[in-house]
């Protein structure tokens, strides 16, 4: 049976950092996520317009498609055929 091994027992001494390189690390961390946050920040705005854009359009093709079905609404026995006729007066209208 193979053995786990935690990640810090993969790491020999010489890997190991210093209290002093271990807060420069953390510090040069916090400084790049600092710095990435604003194109973070540019990115959640673009996608958040970018979805309220597709829900508007899919409430304009919403009214648009019930606005057909008042005009040209399906009855059951059009349902019950394998093809929808439209109605002669809307195709005389246009």
């Amino acid at each position: 049976m193979q053995e786990t091994h935690t990640s810090e027992s993969h790491i020999d001494d010489s890997h190991k950092l210093s209290p002093e390189e271990l807060l420069r690390r953390k510090t040069e961390l916090i400084a790049f996520y600092k710095e990435q946050t604003s194109f973070l920040i540019a990115q959640l705005e673009y996608e958040r317009l970018r979805t309220e854009i597709e829900e508007i359009r899919l409430r304009r093709l919403t009214a648009v498609h019930r606005c057909a079905q008042i005009i040209n609404p399906i009855s059951p026995k059009d349902v019950s055929g394998s093809k929808v006729q439209v109605k002669e007066d809307t195709k005389k209208g246009s």
